[in-house]
């Protein structure tokens, strides 16, 4: 079984190969059912998602307000189809209390308009009437970011009807990354997953949080790693979070087999998008 630093490499050495043909040189046994399975990426920002909402989404936003309302509409749904066809339809997002009926009677006539990844909809109607009504959460929430206040920014989000603590801890990361205006440090919560995969490394040797920060740091190559501006993003404590949570994800079926544990099989249909957010190139190779 692979170590906590072993996986988080492999992985990126994955996304690599997949993202720009790069070769991976050491695919083992260990590390094989990462090719067959699916496992999110090291850096969110490397999600195909997420880089969707930073180029296409974000950059459209005129000022800070609109840029937490626009984050908030298109995570509401985390699909970019829904998102295009949502602007296809209404020429724009439509925000005004009046519009929910709108909007709930177009949703409600497609087959599919959420992910199954952190999205809970208990009822689409009060989901649209929730995202025609954000002007005063998306300003006080924009106010909060801008004065690093990111306790109070997340509050406010959860507040937003069907919201939970993890889609909520996805908004504020999606707004205080190293290249969006609100850039600042925020730790998210430990999900169930993030708990039992630190439990695991602390089980076997590995070490604790602060270490596994270091450890898996120093193992990843400075020229594999997003950019922004010219300097990579940080393998900081949101990463090894989410890390962890993978982790435990690959420990599980490691141990329990497909059996026990479903897994998502990876679909070599899915096209990594052209345009990353931080203006980086491929590396030469993986060392």
């Amino acid at each position: 079984m692979l170590t906590l630093v072993e996986f988080c490499q492999a992985r990126h050495a994955l996304w690599l190969e997949r993202s720009y043909g790069l070769p991976v040189e050491s695919l083992s046994k260990n590390t094989a059912e990462l090719r067959q399975y699916h496992y999110t990426n090291l850096w969110r920002e490397l999600d195909r998602h997420t880089v969707y909402l930073f180029n296409n989404v974000q950059v459209n936003s005129e000022n800070s307000a609109k840029l937490v309302a626009d984050t908030i509409c298109y995570r509401a749904f985390n699909r970019i189809d829904t998102h295009e066809a949502i602007l296809a339809h209404f020429n724009n997002w439509p925000t005004a209390r009046a519009d929910a009926k709108a909007l709930y009677a177009f949703l409600s006539a497609r087959e599919k308009n959420f992910t199954g990844a952190y999205v809970r909809c208990p009822d689409l109607k009060k989901v649209c009437e929730a995202l025609c009504d954000l002007r005063e959460v998306a300003t006080k929430t924009a106010q909060a970011l801008e004065a690093g206040a990111t306790t109070r920014a997340w509050k406010l989000l959860r507040e937003i009807y069907s919201f939970g603590d993890f889609l909520v801890d996805q908004l504020v990361m999606d707004l205080v990354w190293q290249g969006g205006p609100f850039h600042g440090a925020f730790m998210p919560s430990l999900g169930p997953g993030a708990v039992r995969g630190l439990a695991h490394c602390a089980a076997t040797g590995q070490g604790d949080w602060d270490t596994l920060l270091q450890t898996v740091d120093a193992g990843l190559p400075l020229d594999s790693r997003p950019m922004v501006a010219g300097s990579p993003v940080a393998y900081d404590a949101r990463a090894l979070e989410h890390s962890l949570c993978e982790y435990y994800k690959y420990i599980k079926h490691a141990e329990s087999g497909t059996k026990k544990v479903k897994m998502r099989t990876y679909s070599t249909s899915l096209k990594t998008l052209d345009r990353l957010p931080h203006n980086w190139s491929a590396p030469v190779a993986v060392r």
